[in-house]
């Protein structure tokens, strides 16, 4: 692992736990002088905004499709400052934990964002069991599967977005009608928060049905 993903791991073992600097650093095996080195180049602040505008709005795309794009645009930018990494995916799920809680599992596919060492850190401080699907198995994850394939369907491919605030107003819309209009035929033609009120109500989950899994 490079000095520049291990930085994350000190700052993350230095904030959660309380430790020195020093001992987080023995820890993620990085020298003290090396974690403290600040660069001095460009940061790119333009660039780097325009690569979260374009994952955010073409939320099917991987790192690989939007350096194309990007070097359309004429960045001229290597894989490596577009792909996704580990740290992003903590971020994200810090962010549903102060939403919604810690979930009680994971269930990931096997890619390296997902198997990292700051994201394994994160599972086990926050008691979170990660369970990983077999390569090139999507019907381990089914549930996902299937709500990809709707979201593509009825909003992803229906719509151009010409902008970041656009791209969120209607992916929220769509959101709100999957969860307050839309007929699920899993859950007897009724809508997810239709379901979750009786589940509210009865205290338990028929037996003869399965919910999908709601955004």
């Amino acid at each position: 692992m490079t000095p520049s993903r291990r930085r994350p791991v000190v700052s993350y073992l230095h904030d959660t736990y309380r430790v020195s600097e020093r001992r987080a650093c023995r820890v993620a095996r990085i020298p003290v002088s090396t974690f403290r080195y600040a660069s001095r180049q460009e940061p790119r602040t333009a660039l780097r905004l325009r690569i979260r505008e374009i994952a955010q709005t073409r939320v099917r795309y991987g790192y690989r499709k939007i350096r194309v794009l990007l070097n359309r645009e004429g960045w001229k930018v290597g894989k490596k400052l577009v792909y996704l990494k580990g740290e992003d995916v903590v971020g994200a799920l810090n962010q549903i934990r102060g939403r919604r809680g810690v979930p009680k599992g994971l269930f990931c596919d096997n890619g390296s964002e997902f198997t990292s060492q700051i994201m394994d850190l994160w599972a086990y401080h926050n008691r979170v069991q990660i369970d990983f699907s077999r390569p090139g198995k999507p019907t381990d994850n089914a549930h996902v599967e299937s709500f990809n394939g709707t979201l593509r369907a009825e909003c992803l491919d229906v719509h151009w977005f010409a902008t970041l605030t656009e791209a969120k107003q209607l992916i929220e819309s769509w959101r709100r009608e999957y969860n307050e209009s839309r007929p699920h035929r899993s859950l007897g033609e009724r809508t997810p928060s239709e379901f979750a009120c009786q589940i509210a109500l009865n205290g338990d989950l028929p037996s003869s049905q399965a919910a999908e899994n709601s955004p």
